[in-house]
């Protein structure tokens, strides 16, 4: 699923939560409407049955939360100024939050096991005893975990993030030694064929010494070269979406 896909899902089930009763009462209208085919009553009376179903309104809770926190970290990593180092714990982060979630609700599920103990949600009784089958929460934040972990950085690339840690100040240790960084910074230098000279190791020098203030010609290049590393597909996506409103059917035509 891509970044923006994920926002689209948490919207759209955003809506049903939010429209849940005027949902209902627009299904059940429609499934008591004469001037509709039978067929057609049939499918918007089942629609209003499922949606007072304790079991889907839990379910639905259920995937709010956890679409709700893969959206915001979708939006962290459409920023144009995300590092690789960045990302890469933004996402370690949230796979910590998805195995705390294994035991513990959040904001709409517990909401929504209320409304099915007192049986009433948004003034919807609720009915149990439905085929729909319960989501159990353990097993769907373990998958979500799981697939997190598939899609984090192959291990041999593990280390290209300890890497470009030695050039992003806001990354380096307390205190700092005079020569630290300057091996990483060489097989930095070697996955990018950028010389490493002496000019480029006292430009590192007095690059650490200013806490990255000063950068100088031959520091700028490989702080620019670290810049291009590519975080997320958000900007193909969204180029993407520019090209087909551009290179519509009409104006290809002409």
């Amino acid at each position: 699923m891509s970044l923006q896909s994920r926002q689209k899902s948490f919207r759209a089930v955003k809506a049903v939560l939010d429209g849940y009763a005027a949902l209902h009462r627009t299904f059940s209208t429609a499934a008591d409407d004469p001037s509709r085919t039978s067929k057609v009553r049939a499918e918007f009376a089942g629609l209003a049955r499922h949606l007072k179903s304790d079991t889907f309104l839990q379910n639905l809770a259920l995937m709010y939360d956890a679409l709700q926190e893969l959206s915001d970290l979708s939006e962290a990593l459409q920023s144009s100024t995300l590092s690789l180092s960045r990302a890469h714990r933004l996402i370690l982060r949230q796979i910590d939050v998805f195995k705390g979630r294994k035991e513990t609700g959040v904001e709409c599920l517990p909401v929504a096991v209320n409304a099915v103990e007192e049986g009433l949600y948004n003034g919807i009784t609720l009915r149990s005893g439905t085929s729909t089958e319960r989501i159990s929460r353990a097993q769907f934040y373990q998958a979500l975990v799981d697939s997190m972990n598939a899609r984090l950085l192959p291990q041999k690339d593990k280390s290209l993030c300890d890497l470009v840690n030695t050039v992003l100040p806001s990354q380096w240790p307390e205190p700092l030694s005079p020569e630290y960084g300057e091996c990483e910074l060489k097989s930095l230098c070697q996955r990018f064929l950028i010389p490493f000279t002496g000019e480029l190791k006292t430009a590192y020098r007095d690059y650490k010494e200013s806490k990255g203030a000063s950068v100088e010609k031959a520091m700028r290049r490989v702080s620019t070269y670290v810049e291009t590393l590519p975080v997320s597909t958000a900007d193909c996506e969204r180029g993407f979406s520019r090209m087909n409103v551009i290179c519509d059917e009409l104006r290809i035509a002409q």
